[in-house]
């Protein structure tokens, strides 16, 4: 029987990636510790340590014990000059993917770029198949996250290309699937046509699961695709992908806190609150699965996360205020509140909460008549906001005024009003002027102002007339219609007659526009193929009636 110090250390790392595995991260840790804290691991050789300390990397990073992480890839980085003898290697790629992620939980987005790309570069044949598409979505939520949706699509569709070539090189799939595959290309260089991609999902995807690959990366395949889509704004289709890849997760991993389905109940969460922009009866959905997303990393992994926590206690008291009562979304801020008080989260992290949670306070006063209260929560939240707000981000202390515009006129104190609305609008002006937004686009939500600076919402220069057409009679122009009343019914009470005729004007344009259009399609049977045209899903008004979800990347 074979004692050997390395057949001992051995079982404890597969002991210890199995519990990983389970999502039992801490458990994790102290298998591994056998062997990092042994007094004859200095002595083992080198591949088991650096198996060591990427596990490690691993597990600290999953609990968000994110200085310990780098101090194990510092530690690695030096181990690895070294020549290196024995088998079971891990690649460096391995730990560039890690020491990325570490860096986007740190909001250092650029630097987790660099490292990331480093993962792509040091990869070669001994790296996880798996491995390359989470680095290259990695990626792009690094881009996302600093508002280059153009890099961030550039990058999701290089992992599509490069996932369907490791398809096609593959033994296990049949000669008329590699055909297929062959004639849809995809490339970084131009943005994929929504057509193609439903061509890939309804007749080679079912083709592909009939092989004998990996499901996993079968799995990973349909989040590129689903990524894609979220970035097209395209939500209902993203949500199909993305429910795609977690069927199959739940078939072929058997714990519900493994972290490739933790990775799909994130998915799923923000794709169906996106969905339920345009789709009200999306959010139950969307409850389901922030709940199922706080439960997971709070009470089953044991991540130490807060300020995570609290974003998804935030936003589930926005979601619940829509479809259950005040109580239940005032208990969600409650909850936030008392975890802030409890924890060690930075004062930038604290603020950026503080401004969400006593918004969403008014929001629900408000809505229980409660006037005067609602104006001191809201005031709380701007003058937070004024402190801690930059940039862009700027125009959500306009949207506050507002607000606080609204509840005077519920009050009766018109002065004080047009006082708010009149600051409010010198907000917007000036955002607009610095970054080139129509002064409508300044009261969209903030996921639709986001949308509309993407280069995807653009007339593009080969834009057919029918293209156009179903722009016009998309909902998103109705919903810009009802911006323009908005701004009206402002300047009416600013008493502001002109422009209050101009965007009267604008609005009945618009609508009249739609009516003659949608007229034109009836009588001609023209309605454009909607797989063929930006596809929006409808402005998102903020008002009492829903909730503000700031949501910054904090």
């Amino acid at each position: 029987m074979d004692n050997s110090p390395e057949r001992t250390f051995e079982g404890h790392l597969k002991d210890g990636k199995s519990k990983y595995d389970e999502g039992k991260y801490d458990l994790a840790i102290s298998c591994y510790m056998k062997v990092y804290k042994d007094s004859r691991y200095n002595k083992l050789e080198e591949s088991l340590q650096y198996r060591t300390l990427l596990y490690l990397m691993e597990a600290t990073y999953q609990l968000n014990r994110l200085k310990q992480a780098r101090e194990y890839f510092d530690e690695a980085i030096r181990l690895m000059k070294n020549p290196c003898n024995g088998s079971k290697k891990p690649t460096k790629a391995e730990f560039y993917a890690i020491i990325g992620k570490v860096c986007i939980k740190e909001e250092k987005c650029k630097e987790a770029i660099e490292q990331l790309t480093q993962a792509i570069n040091y990869s070669d044949q001994n790296t996880p198949k798996i491995l390359m598409p989470q680095v290259r979505s990695d990626i792009a939520k690094a881009y996302i996250a600093i508002y280059d949706y153009e890099n961030a699509e550039i990058t999701l569709v290089d992992s599509l290309e490069k996932q369907l070539q490791d398809l096609k090189s593959s033994s296990n799939i049949s000669d008329n699937l590699r055909k297929e595959l062959d004639i849809l290309k995809f490339s970084s260089s131009q943005r994929p046509e929504n057509e193609k991609l439903e061509k890939l999902i309804k007749h080679l995807v079912p083709g592909i699961n009939k092989t004998f690959l990996n499901p996993l990366e079968i799995a990973l395949l349909y989040d590129t695709i689903g990524s894609i889509y979220y970035l097209h704004t395209l939500y209902k289709q993203a949500v199909e992908c993305y429910k795609k890849s977690e069927d199959i997760k739940n078939k072929i991993i058997t714990s519900k806190h493994n972290h490739h389905k933790l990775a799909s109940v994130e998915y799923l969460s923000k794709a169906y609150f996106a969905y339920a922009e345009s789709d009200p009866e999306q959010l139950d959905s969307a409850k389901t699965y922030y709940r199922n997303w706080k439960l997971l990393i709070k009470n089953n992994t044991k991540v130490e996360d807060n300020v995570l926590i609290v974003k998804l206690m935030i936003i589930l008291g926005e979601i619940v205020l829509k479809t259950d009562t005040c109580n239940a979304s005032r208990r969600y801020y409650d909850r936030a509140k008392k975890l802030i008080a409890q924890s060690d989260m930075s004062s930038s992290h604290t603020n950026i909460a503080m401004i969400n949670i006593h918004y969403g306070y008014a929001i629900v006063d408000f809505q229980e008549k409660k006037y005067k209260i609602a104006v001191e929560k809201l005031s709380k939240s701007m003058d937070l906001a004024e402190q801690e707000l930059k940039g862009i981000d700027t125009i959500f202390i306009a949207d506050i005024k507002d607000k606080i515009a609204s509840v005077h006129i519920q009050q009766g104190e018109i002065n004080s009003a047009r006082k708010m609305y009149r600051e409010a609008i010198k907000i917007r002006k000036d955002i607009c002027d610095k970054y080139d937004l129509d002064f409508a686009q300044s009261y969209y939500s903030k996921e639709r102002l986001e949308k509309c600076r993407r280069i995807y919402n653009k007339d593009l220069p080969n834009d057919t007339p029918q293209l156009k057409k179903f722009k016009m009679t998309n909902k998103s122009c109705l919903e810009k219609a009802k911006i323009y009343e908005k701004i009206a019914e402002i300047y009416k009470i600013l008493l502001d007659n002109d422009l209050f005729t101009l965007y009267t004007k604008k609005a009945s344009e618009i609508k009249c526009a739609r009516r003659e259009i949608r007229k034109q399609i009836d009588t001609r049977g023209e309605e454009p193929s909607v797989s063929k045209c930006d596809n929006r899903s409808p402005i998102g008004l903020r008002n009492f009636q829903s909730s503000p979800g700031i949501r910054l990347d904090w």
